[in-house]
């Protein structure tokens, strides 16, 4: 299981002086939106209770900081400005993250922010996990140390809480949109959780992958998971 599902005090944006007994989610853009699309946000809160986002990354999903249910530039857009209105979906303004340079170039800023505040409040004594998918970021934020989680990883937690019935039917509805999965990546996600690949990835599936041991517990959710298209990756 990986921590802190529910974990008591968990919130999404504490403050400062609070840090040393928190335990904090950071999320990148691309989870939220895939999340988003499929109308499965709210398995974060589920989760983990809340989660924050910088302004920068809110500013790419196309979100202000200020709650605004009107929010439809871009697509999810209009429920991730809901669970900010709701509360537990936080957003920290630029000018309180410390601006770390990344050792990767193609880090863009949604990353930078997000592994900068991940960081930030780290080094203040939190406990901090931050969801991400794209490649450069996942290395960015493992390379300093901080645990990580993608898309693929939550939908097995979420599976193995009981809060979804199964995986596939998600992870298909996430192509459908547009959310870039591998096809070893599915195939380990649906190993991983007794559910059957062959109807799902057919012919192209990569069976080596489908033994491929995916670590849940703070480390990379595995290669092959990336932001719906149409959105800037750097």
């Amino acid at each position: 299981m990986i921590w802190p599902l529910r974990a008591a005090g968990c919130m999404a944006a504490p403050e400062p002086s609070r840090l040393g007994t928190m335990r904090v989610v950071i999320a990148d853009a691309g989870p939220l939106i895939g999340l988003a699309r499929i109308g499965c946000l709210d398995l974060l809160r589920a989760l983990f209770g809340g989660v924050t986002i910088t302004a920068v990354v809110a500013a790419e999903i196309g979100i202000d900081a200020e709650p605004d249910l009107r929010a439809d530039r871009r697509p999810g857009a209009s429920a991730i400005a809901k669970a900010r209105a709701a509360g537990w979906l936080s957003i920290v303004e630029s000018t309180d993250v410390p601006d770390v340079e990344p050792l990767n170039p193609g880090v863009d800023p949604g990353e930078r922010t997000t592994i900068s505040l991940a960081l930030h409040w780290q080094a203040a004594g939190a406990q901090v996990l931050v969801i991400v998918d794209d490649r450069c970021g996942r290395a960015e934020a493992r390379s300093r140390g901080l645990p990580i989680i993608g898309t693929a990883a939550l939908l097995v937690v979420a599976k193995q809480q009981q809060l979804i019935p199964a995986c596939a039917p998600l992870m298909a509805a996430l192509r459908e949109e547009g959310y870039y999965l591998s096809d070893g990546l599915v195939a380990a996600v649906l190993a991983e959780v007794d559910e059957a690949s062959s109807g799902f990835l057919g012919n192209r599936a990569d069976q080596h992958a489908i033994g491929h041991h995916l670590e849940f517990h703070g480390a990379d959710p595995g290669e092959g998971a990336g932001v719906p298209s149409g959105r800037h990756t750097g």
